[in-house]
């Protein structure tokens, strides 16, 4: 899959390059060369930010209480717990 892929993107971006970029993406705001204060007065910056640290944040709640459960209710083994969280965080 990686020779499909690279085979395909290398001939689809040889003539791109920094200065193509920023000539068809020009700042939407005149304070200079800052594209990290473009971003941060950005509000779709701020919504996307928002979710992923609330998405993230019971991903991570909910696996180590999954690892939890698995071992006090189900009795689980330590490895096999941990096996059955990480197969279902993946897949989720």
């Amino acid at each position: 899959m990686a020779v499909i892929e690279s085979s395909l993107a290398i001939p689809a971006f040889w003539s791109s390059d920094g200065a193509a970029h920023r000539l068809a993406n020009p700042l939407s705001l005149n304070t200079g060369n800052s594209r990290t204060r473009e971003a941060l007065t950005n509000k779709i910056s701020w919504i996307c930010a928002i979710f992923l640290l609330g998405y993230v944040g019971v991903e991570v709640s909910l696996g180590g209480w999954l690892v939890t459960f698995m071992l006090r209710v189900r009795h689980g083994t330590p490895f096999a717990s941990g096996m059955t969280v990480t197969g279902f965080c993946k897949h989720a």
